[in-house]
């Protein structure tokens, strides 16, 4: 009785808990200090429930597996509190504090230091609320389906939007020109609809594949079709709604980064032992709806064709790589970056405002300093470590383990050029969509060993 009791709370912790992380896109993605803090607040109150939940549960098996991807992101949240302590390691105080008469910090802004390492542990907790809703089957799924519904729904509202030419949730602020449904910029919604194309992609594959499954060979256009009507119509308008917007969002490194996310999940999903859907079928889909988003916008297109002075962010990269090398042990601080690359900005980019680095990997090197910068990827690459053996090895719902990987993949990619996992919705999506993945990145097998281990 008291299991199925906990059971059910954790499912309807889950779904409150992904219902909060959508709805902090609007407005803006949650990124201005009442939006994240009100984000933070929520998670922060259910994560109390989960802590519950887990004190009167059953242990996770696939928790006890995270114990060093958590160690390294544990650390560098205690080096981020150590870069705000005042007087900590006073020699390697930033060089700002010596025109004022106050004890020096590591960090030259302890207040933006303050709020990011507050959304670092808020991402954590997301991620661990996730994992432990997760660990069913048809509840993680469930739970994936919710998120690319939702993001079905943004795309919808994103093109109504740009073709209304009103936006009523981000007023005088929206563009009018480009989709960017309730985001800040184009360039971040590109990133939050690529994994809701990533998720409708998945889901669709899976349940058009079950159904041909299910009537062998012979059967199979029209067991596939039954699929189709029986609910894959719904993620694959989400595939063509996403893409078009993607598309008019005018992004180049979001268009890109969609074609790098849907070109993975294919290619890790379609290697398959015993499968029914070949890589030649998933090709063929992808291409279908490409087709379809590519024709839809001739913007993209003339944009690839052409520079602007978004351009300039190229200029500023080695100026960052600069600045880190300066403070490569210690870096900068959390969330100092716009005020202390000021120093550092060339004369042909100083038309304009740099309040980002347009990399988040060269971004976080500059806050964290490569130590910890490096301990945080690593950290990440260890959970996508996991998913590429599962995505290798496993027979069954690999859906899971593409899916995750694919979306780290285009990700990690469009940070190259972007900012978008800085956006705070952006990133509690990703964290919670990171952590089905890896739940459902382990076999009955190895669970039930794990759980021998684990008494």
């Amino acid at each position: 009785m008291l299991a199925d009791t906990i059971k059910r709370s954790q499912t309807v912790l889950g779904l409150v808990t992904l219902s909060v992380v959508l709805l902090a896109a609007i407005p803006l993605g949650a990124n201005r200090p009442a939006g994240w803090t009100i984000l933070a607040l929520i998670v922060i109150a259910l994560f109390t429930v989960q802590l519950i939940l887990d004190l009167v549960g059953v242990r996770s098996p696939q928790g006890a597996k995270l114990w060093l991807p958590a160690f390294l992101y544990l650390g560098v949240v205690c080096w981020g509190i150590s870069q705000v302590v005042s007087g900590f390691l006073p020699e390697f105080a930033s060089p700002v504090w010596a025109r004022v008469d106050v004890e020096g910090r590591i960090s030259a802004d302890p207040g933006q230091g303050r709020h990011m390492i507050l959304r670092l542990v808020t991402y954590a907790m997301v991620f661990w609320i996730a994992l432990r809703s997760a660990q069913d089957r048809d509840g993680a799924r469930r739970l994936m389906a919710l998120a690319a519904i939702y993001c079905t729904a943004l795309a919808l509202f994103g093109l109504w939007a740009f073709f209304s030419g009103t936006n009523p949730v981000l007023g005088d602020s929206a563009s009018l020109t480009t989709v960017t449904a309730t985001f800040p910029n184009r360039n971040t919604y590109a990133t939050y609809a690529m994994m809701g194309l990533v998720l409708n992609l998945a889901l669709y594959m899976r349940m058009v594949e079950r159904a041909a499954a299910q009537g062998g060979r012979r059967k199979r256009l029209r067991d596939t079709l039954e699929g189709f009507f029986a609910g894959g119509w719904l993620y694959g308008l989400g595939l063509i709604v996403g893409l078009g917007a993607v598309a008019l969002s005018q992004s180049r490194a979001g268009a890109a980064a969609t074609l790098i996310g849907l070109s993975a999940f294919v290619m890790i999903y379609a290697r398959r032992r015993n499968g029914v859907v070949g890589p030649a079928v998933l090709l063929s889909l992808l291409a279908i709806v490409g087709f379809v988003a590519f024709t839809a916008s001739g913007g993209l297109v003339e944009r690839l064709l052409t520079a602007d002075t978004e351009n300039a962010r190229f200029l500023i990269f080695p100026h960052v790589v600069d600045g880190i090398l300066d403070r490569p042990l210690t870096g900068h601080g959390l969330g100092s970056f716009r005020d202390t690359f000021r120093a550092y900005v060339p004369v042909e980019a100083a038309f304009g405002e740099w309040d980002m680095a347009h990399n988040s990997w060269l971004e976080n090197a500059w806050d964290l300093g490569l130590p910890a910068a490096l301990a945080f990827y690593a950290a990440i690459f260890l959970v996508l470590a996991r998913l590429l053996r599962a995505a290798i090895f496993r027979k069954n719902d690999r859906h899971f383990a593409a899916m995750g990987l694919a979306i780290a993949i285009a990700g990690g990619f469009h940070a190259l050029f972007d900012f978008s996992f800085q956006i705070p919705a952006v990133t509690a999506l990703f964290a919670f969509l990171l952590a089905i993945a890896y739940a459902q990145s382990f076999g009955e097998r190895e669970l039930a060993r794990a759980r021998k281990a684990t008494g």
